[in-house]
């Protein structure tokens, strides 16, 4: 797409152009940030059908159905780590709606969110949704991701024309 209308006449403007391109992490953090709310919308529909679908066990999701879980899911600031950049799409905070007989700590979400994925050892079946979330979000990721980092190399590039 850039590509077809990008040229370059002398080393000096491709070294100037490679050294502006050096800001990698820029452009990887910026494109995570714009693609993080497509991967947290596909994670609260595929935990919500992880809730909703199965026809058996109702008892056991009951404590699910709330629409809490759902509305926990939070997308992090873009990080960076010795393998590169990304975000965090986690649960956060806790269930308080526990009656004061049960003098139970409360729920995190985070331990909901497990024991729907992974199933318990009381019997609640596993209702994976992780993948399915990955799998739903992955081509939309990437198109938001791309046009991101083809958007700041035209920057760049537009600004380097103007040299």
């Amino acid at each position: 797409m850039a590509r077809d209308k990008m040229r370059i006449e002398g080393f000096e403007n491709v070294d100037s152009l490679f050294q502006r391109l050096g800001r990698t992490q820029d452009f990887c953090e910026k494109a995570i940030s714009e693609a993080a709310p497509e991967l947290l919308e596909a994670t609260k529909k595929s935990v919500h059908k992880a809730i909703y679908s199965p026809p058996v066990q109702r008892k056991q999701l009951e404590a699910h159905r709330t629409g809490n879980l759902e509305r926990s899911f939070r997308a992090s600031k873009p990080k960076t780590n010795q393998y590169g950049s990304f975000s965090v799409i986690a649960p956060v905070g806790s269930r308080q709606d526990r009656t004061v007989t049960e003098k139970k700590k409360p729920l995190h979400y985070a331990a909901q969110a497990a024991f729907l994925e992974w199933g318990t050892c009381q019997g609640q079946a596993p209702s994976p949704w992780r993948a399915r979330a990955i799998k739903d979000a992955e081509e939309t990721c990437a198109r938001t991701m791309e046009k991101a980092v083809i958007r700041e190399v035209s920057k760049i590039w537009k600004v380097e024309e103007g040299d």
